[in-house]
């Protein structure tokens, strides 16, 4: 089992850390003021100390729109709840955190978004806690909304829960956002990135928990959805028990470039939907230069790791996944189409259940440069080792261990009874196109009632990123 990085479980309101003004004149070069706030204060007092702290969020938003300089820092009593919505659209940096205590402050934003961020300057946010009332009709409902044209975002030790679109939304024209040590859970997606424009984004030893239906049956069960970004690093991380309709993963990167995914633990992400076989534990659909390595995956419904070409021409290419453990999944190791220069090596499958379509390695369709090299491969109780819907194609076994009780390999709905069997009878090279084969005979006792492959998790996708810039485009971000 490979090592991970420590995960910082953090239970309900607890905040590590508290923010020092040497770390902000330090970012900023200058802290200017410290405004208080507390639910005991009184907004006619001037908030420049915790015995004159103001009271609202109201009051800190005037503030924001009227007199806010460089530097300033809003400060919210840490064991105070706050209701409201937070809105900075500053063209400086800004910084929000707690005093007088190690929990979080709790801002209570009812129906609508916790923080709505549109400004141009950065942003550094400690110690916040967003809970929203989870039945907003809002499309958009949202714990941390970022619409803007910045660089430098900063949420660290912060907390959302309670939305029926997401707990953090990332847009606009963004760079080098960082999200570490957070708690984003119970809403119906957790981090959802929906930009062609975003580069340099980290997610890192956060928790990304139980997020999915019931708050949104038709877009929800991601704990991370990463679309049309650059440079992402996903590390450290406790990404478990999303699961919902809209195709839900743990962490899918879509349409993205220079991704590293690494010492993750990924664990009982489903999809409750028979029909659309999502689920995985990580995914990457037309994604390119990445990798995947070294990350802990168990029992996600359908599968562990998934290559994907949703869109004809967009293959994923010139990816490593490498030294990655996975057990109790569907599928281990699945991949799905095109994927040139794609090398999945050192990882290590365990299939121990008996499912009607669970196979250590499935290959959909592969082009030339595609190799499995150096993988232990165990399958029992009835699993397979090997399935492939439309023979080797360019995939290319090199020093794997195959283990089984009774080895099972299967290409185009043909059985075989040891790899050497299937190489003799599918040469390297040749891909046969077509529909997919259904089992006959013995081997659809082996296999009774495949389920259909999803070919809609990428539309689901396209639909809920047209949905967020349709309803952005009103002004709702």
């Amino acid at each position: 089992m490979p090592w991970y990085w420590p995960v910082f479980a953090l239970s309900p309101n607890q905040y590590r850390g508290t923010l020092s003004p040497e770390y902000f004149a330090s970012s900023t070069g200058v802290v200017t003021m410290d405004l208080y706030f507390s639910p005991q204060g009184n907004d006619d007092d001037n908030g420049t100390g915790p015995a004159t702290a103001k009271k609202t969020v109201s009051a800190a938003n005037k503030f924001l729109a009227d007199s806010a300089k460089p530097g300033d820092r809003l400060l919210f009593r840490a064991d105070g709840q706050f209701p409201g919505t937070l809105e900075i659209g500053c063209r400086f940096p800004l910084h929000v955190g707690t005093y007088d205590g190690n929990v979080r402050a709790t801002i209570l934003s009812g129906a609508s978004n916790g923080l709505n961020y549109s400004g141009t300057g950065g942003l550094f946010v400690r110690g916040l806690k967003l809970v929203g009332d989870g039945q907003s009709t809002d499309p958009l409902h949202t714990g941390f909304n970022v619409g803007a044209e910045a660089a430098g975002l900063d949420f660290e030790d912060v907390e959302a829960s309670g939305y029926t679109f997401a707990n953090m939304l990332l847009m606009g024209d963004l760079r080098d956002v960082t999200v570490r040590k957070a708690y984003l859970h119970h809403s119906a997606n957790g981090l959802f990135v929906s930009a062609p424009t975003v580069r340099g984004l980290r997610v890192l030893n956060s928790e990304i928990a139980h997020n999915g239906v019931p708050h949104n049956p038709q877009s929800s069960g991601f704990g991370l959805s990463i679309n049309g970004t650059e440079e992402i690093e996903v590390a450290g991380n406790h990404i478990h028990h999303n699961s919902g309709t809209g195709g839900g993963s743990g962490c899918m990167v879509y349409l993205c470039r220079h991704f590293d995914i690494h010492h993750n633990r990924v664990e009982d992400n489903n999809d409750p939907n028979p029909d659309t076989g999502d689920g995985q534990g990580i995914v990457a659909d037309d994604s390119w230069e990445g990798w995947i390595g070294s990350n802990d995956i168990r029992r996600n419904l359908n599968g562990g790791i998934q290559l994907h070409d949703e869109l004809q021409g967009s293959s994923p290419s010139d990816i490593t996944i490498r030294g990655n453990y996975i057990e109790g999944c569907v599928i281990g190791l699945s991949h799905q189409g095109g994927a040139g220069n794609v090398l999945w090596e050192g990882n290590e499958v365990i299939c121990v259940t008996r499912a009607a379509y669970m196979a250590a390695i499935d290959v959909y369709r592969a082009e030339v440069g595609t190799r499995f090299r150096r993988n232990i491969l165990r399958a029992e109780g009835g699993a397979l080792l090997l399935m492939m819907d439309q023979g080797l194609g360019g995939a290319t076994f090199d020093l794997d261990d195959w283990r089984s009780q009774t080895p099972v390999f299967v290409s185009r709905g043909r059985g075989f009874t040891s790899l050497a069997a299937l190489l003799a009878a599918e040469p390297l090279g040749i891909q046969q196109a077509g529909k997919k084969s259904k089992p006959k005979g013995k081997l659809a006792k082996l296999l009774p009632g495949q389920p259909a492959r999803s070919t809609t998790r990428g539309e689901r996708i396209r639909e809920m990123l047209a949905n967020v810039r349709k309803h952005a485009g009103k002004g709702v971000v």
